[in-house]
């Protein structure tokens, strides 16, 4: 299998041929194709000035007061166990987290890829059934493997998401969960049907020992991704192709699709 692979389109007929084959993948749109994936709070550590002791330590308080605040316009409330929820909806008012957006729809990508874009932009597609297998097996997850509804194992990977997130005090490095995560919630089900949306968060962030980026999540959720980052390039038609020997869930974790600036208003 080929971990990290790269292609480019040239017209909207491309995108079709791509969403027809990558069926079990999810994707998030860029609007710079030489971004790599960041969370919000990367960002805002960046900007800081890499001042902030650990970033999950930081979450853990951004995300206390975000609490306490939101509770005196709502009475609507995910559990206060429920990290996950909580951070997802601090991100949909704007805070600073560790979950990144991602969607079903090739189609709903391309549109904040190229929404705004000054230069050639990008889809990341995430191959999200080797992603969730490898989550079992790295986390040791205890659900029914193809058994249980997607609903059960989305149970599984926030109470997973929630031992790791959002702590007060960080633990040792071994005391951490360096994968990425696939997430689903329910306290936003509206927004994400509309934009058949979904979280994929970091399981590690930033602490006193060390620097752990959400691209270091991902190398450790796939293997053989490359030291460097860069992705074998390969061409529309041959990934088109490899469906008629084998689904391309089967043969790519992840594809980064490159859509050239001249054909974003097409």
């Amino acid at each position: 299998m080929d971990t990290f692979v790269t292609v480019t389109v040239q017209s909207t007929k491309d995108l079709v041929d791509l969403s027809d084959n990558l069926v079990l993948f999810v994707f998030r749109g860029q609007a710079d194709m030489r971004w790599e994936l960041t969370t919000s709070i990367e960002r805002a550590f960046l900007r800081s000035g890499k001042k902030i002791y650990s970033l999950e330590n930081t979450e853990h308080w951004m995300l206390d007061e975000f609490m306490k605040k939101f509770r005196l316009h709502s009475k609507e409330t995910p559990q206060t166990s429920n990290k996950f929820e909580w951070l997802a909806l601090m991100q949909h008012f704007g805070g600073a987290t560790r979950l990144l957006d991602f969607t079903e729809s090739i189609y709903v990508s391309a549109y904040f890829a190229t929404l705004n874009a000054c230069h050639d932009s990008a889809i990341w597609a995430i191959n999200k059934p080797r992603l969730r297998d490898s989550l079992y097996d790295f986390a040791k997850l205890q659900y029914k493997k193809s058994h249980d509804l997607k609903d059960i194992v989305n149970k599984y990977h926030i109470d997973a998401f929630n031992s790791f997130s959002a702590r007060p005090h960080v633990g040792s490095k071994d005391d951490n969960l360096t994968h990425l995560i696939p997430l689903e919630s329910q306290i936003l089900f509206e927004r994400a049907s509309r934009q058949r949306g979904l979280f994929i968060g970091a399981g590690h962030l930033s602490s006193s020992s060390g620097s752990v980026s959400y691209m270091d999540n991902l190398k450790a959720s796939f293997h053989g991704f490359p030291s460097d980052n860069t992705p074998k390039t390969i061409a529309l038609k041959e990934l088109c192709s490899n469906v008629h020997v084998g689904p391309c869930y089967d043969r790519y974790g992840i594809v980064k699709i490159i859509i050239p600036k001249e054909i974003h208003s097409t």
